[in-house]
C-alpha cells in the first residue's frame, strides 16, 4: 500500500465523491423545491382557456421544461455553472402553432423573479455552491500533496474512504506501466524505424 501513487484521476474521483456526498443533500432539496414552485408559477400565467385546452386535449399539447440558471436570480449572482444549480421549469407548448404560441414567450426570468420565496430558494443554493467551489479549490490543494495511498490514509481518513468507495473501472491507480517497459518500447520502436 506504501507504493501505491494516487493519479490525477484518484484525486479528482475524490475530490468528486467528498463535494457530492457533502453538498447533494444539502442543495438537491432546495433545487426540487425551487423547480416545483417555478413550475407552478409559470403554469398559472397561461389564460385558463389554454389551460382547460391542454387538460382536454392533453394530444395536442405538452409540459416541456427550461433550464434557469440560479445565479440569475441571485443579486450581485456572478455566472458559475454547475449541473447542481440548475432549475427544471415546466411550461405548455405545443405543435399547434399561433393557438399556442402566444403564450409560449411568457418571460420566465421577469416571473419567477418576483417571487420572494423563488429568490430565497436561489440565493441559498447559490451560496451553497460558492461554497462547493471554495471546498473544490482546498480539496485540490490538499490531494495535489497527497501522492501515494498511505499517506492520504494516515493525513486525510475522509479522501481514503471516498478512495476505496471509486468503483474500479474509475479508478486507474497502477494503471500507469513500469518506466522500464516505457523506455524498452520506445527504444525498440527507434531501432525498428532505423532499420526501414
Amino acid at each position: 500500500m506504501s507504493k501505491i501513487r494516487l493519479s490525477n484521476d484518484d484525486r479528482g474521483n475524490i475530490k468528486n465523491s467528498l463535494i457530492e456526498n457533502h453538498f447533494k443533500k444539502n442543495i438537491q432539496p432546495l433545487l426540487d423545491k425551487a423547480s416545483e414552485l417555478a413550475s407552478k408559477l409559470m403554469l398559472e400565467c397561461y389564460p385558463p382557456d389554454v389551460l382547460k385546452f391542454h387538460k382536454e386535449h392533453p394530444e395536442f399539447t405538452n409540459i416541456d421544461s427550461t433550464s434557469v440558471y440560479v445565479y440569475n436570480f441571485v443579486k450581485d449572482g456572478a455566472f458559475h455553472y454547475c449541473d447542481r444549480t440548475t432549475i427544471k421549469v415546466d411550461n405548455v407548448s405545443s405543435g399547434l402553432g399561433k393557438q399556442l404560441k402566444d403564450y409560449s414567450d411568457i418571460g420566465v426570468k421577469s416571473i419567477l423573479s418576483k417571487n420572494k420565496e423563488f429568490i430565497s430558494l436561489c440565493t441559498e443554493a447559490y451560496n451553497i455552491s460558492m461554497k462547493e467551489i471554495e471546498l473544490k479549490g482546498k480539496l485540490t490543494c490538499i490531494l495535489d500533496r497527497i501522492t501515494t495511498v498511505k499517506r492520504l490514509k494516515e493525513e486525510f481518513p475522509e479522501g481514503y474512504r471516498a478512495y476505496y468507495q471509486i468503483p474500479p473501472e474509475d479508478s486507474l491507480t497502477g494503471s500507469c506501466d513500469d518506466i522500464e517497459k516505457v523506455r524498452a518500447e520506445l527504444n525498440s520502436n527507434s531501432k525498428e524505424s532505423l532499420d526501414k
